[in-house]
């Protein structure tokens, strides 16, 4: 199915943070044909040191990353470095518990694995409809209004 009318994600840059390549090679493509911009990805404590400086329209995140866990990369950018992009974790369809974790600790959302790329969109819509997707990354002052 060609999803390419449905450029949901407007040029927004991805930030991709996997630890498996197959997640990787299947996401990459679809964001490219739903309208992303600029896609990153790497490991989790790859993008949580480059976060700030590629500003992310919207992250995806992997469940299970190289040196830590999903819940923990999401916790790092709410808590820690107190970014409000929108963040989405790509869980197992069957791990309620993780599902239930990872919006505790601050993701817009969750993707189930197995998903298509109509689930995608979805959630893609979703989660940049919610007012703190609206928010960018703001470096030094405030300018004036």
């Amino acid at each position: 199915m060609d999803f390419r009318q449905d450029r949901v994600l407007g040029g927004r840059k991805v930030l991709l943070a996997v630890h498996s390549k197959a997640i990787r090679e299947l996401l990459s493509p679809i964001f490219k044909q739903i309208g992303a911009g600029t896609i990153l990805f790497g490991s989790g404590a790859e993008m949580l040191r480059q976060v700030r400086e590629f500003d992310p329209g919207i992250v995806f995140c992997e469940a299970d990353l190289d040196t830590m866990t999903g819940i923990d990369f999401v916790r790092q950018l709410r808590k820690e470095m107190k970014l409000t992009m929108a963040v989405v974790l790509v869980v197992d369809q069957h791990d309620g518990e993780v599902a239930a974790k990872a919006l505790e600790v601050g993701a817009s959302d969750v993707l189930p694995v197995p998903f298509s790329v109509a689930d995608i969109i979805r959630v893609s819509k979703k989660v940049l409809e919610k007012p703190e997707a609206q928010t960018r990354l703001r470096f030094g002052p405030r300018p004036p209004q």
